[in-house]
């Protein structure tokens, strides 16, 4: 592997981390996202993970997304984690369901518009969602690696990702249990899939990330109103607590806070409290995902720059770490928001780098 790359990657980043932050109330834990790179070829996942230790990240995030299901995919994840532990990257890999989960595979045409299956998490098969965690922590286990973190699941709040969620109106009583049960069953069996001695009993155990639906833009609805309510319900259903028994105990609750970009602060604050107010304080919030939707919106109506906003949005994390326990920061995402096409950094970059490496 050459380091020469990701050593030229960072004197690029130099010149665009000329401006400090304010001084921190605790260091946050900086992570880094870049969905999917386990599809790309091999050259793009080392360049990728070089320039994201350039950036002097903790952690690193990808998806075990539906090429992990055969052996090729699982070979580019083993290459892939093999290349972030060499660079001292964490690694939080995220599970989601897959139609080999289902015994159907791929019947009953299931909605699509968000682009992929939007299958019933109630529906899954277990003893096939485990078989295919066996083959793939496994692989990994084969190739003597260590998986940090396991996010069990992805916005499972909207309907894209839990076809439980109603599609188009605002969840009964009944649809709710029937979604969050669902959810639970995931839970449970990727949980103690990782916790087995032979895997990862030592990795640490994060809940979805909470995609935290808006009525104003979101209308009809496709997700749950006031999401962490979901994650509350699993400490008791059927008189079962799905976050802590005595076969897994569930270390981090997900969130993902997507900032309004000409109100940062208040944005993300409001989605932080939100969810503290409703489960507590006992456990960190991991937000596993951050950052902004529109590359266009900036400058923003103050006249911040993508780079003064990303500023913003890290001192209010840091802030907010005196109120609401957090864990990692992870931001969303590397490919288009850190560098654009053909690898050039944007000013966020400079940004992350110089936060992370003070």
């Amino acid at each position: 592997m050459s380091f020469l790359r990701a050593g030229k990657f960072a004197l690029l980043l130099l010149c665009l981390a000329c401006v400090s932050l304010p001084a921190a109330a605790g260091q946050l834990e900086i992570g880094i996202d870049r969905s999917n790179l386990i599809n790309e070829d091999e050259g793009v996942r080392r360049s990728t993970l070089e320039g994201i230790a350039a950036l002097h990240a903790t952690w690193f995030r990808d998806t075990a997304n539906a090429s992990t299901a055969n052996p090729r995919g699982r070979a580019n994840l083993v290459d892939e984690v093999q290349r972030a532990k060499a660079l001292n990257l964490k690694m939080l890999l995220t599970i989601i369901p897959l139609d080999a989960d289902y015994e159907d595979n791929n019947a009953g045409a299931p909605r699509t518009r968000c682009g992929w299956s939007e299958r019933k998490l109630s529906t899954i098969s277990r003893p096939k969602l485990t078989a295919r965690l066996e083959a793939l922590f496994g692989a990994l286990k084969a190739a003597n690696l260590e998986i940090d973190a396991v996010e069990i699941g992805n916005e499972d709040d909207t309907s894209c990702y839990n076809g439980d969620v109603p599609d188009g109106h605002y969840a009964s009583a009944q649809e709710l249990r029937t979604a969050v049960m669902g959810y639970a069953h995931f839970l449970q069996t990727v949980a103690e899939t990782v916790k087995r001695p032979a895997f990862y009993p030592q990795a640490k155990l994060i809940t979805f990330g909470i995609a935290h639906g808006d009525e104003r833009y979101d209308n009809p609805p496709h997700h749950v109103p006031h999401p962490a309510r979901m994650i509350q319900m699993l400490r008791d259903l059927d008189g079962f607590n799905y976050l802590n028994n005595d076969r897994y105990h569930i270390d981090g609750i997900g969130t993902h806070i997507y900032a309004a970009p000409n109100d940062i602060a208040q944005s993300i604050e409001e989605k932080l409290q939100e969810d503290a107010a409703i489960l507590g304080r006992g456990k960190p919030f991991w937000v596993t995902e951050w950052g902004f939707l529109n590359k266009k919106a900036f400058p923003n109506k103050k006249g911040q720059s993508l780079g003064a906003a990303v500023r913003e949005g890290l001192a209010t994390f840091e802030r907010m770490q005196g109120a609401v326990p957090l864990g990692p920061v992870m931001f969303y995402s590397y490919n288009n928001w850190v560098v654009e096409d053909g690898g050039r950094p944007t000013e966020a970059a400079g940004v992350l780098r110089s936060y992370a490496g003070r």
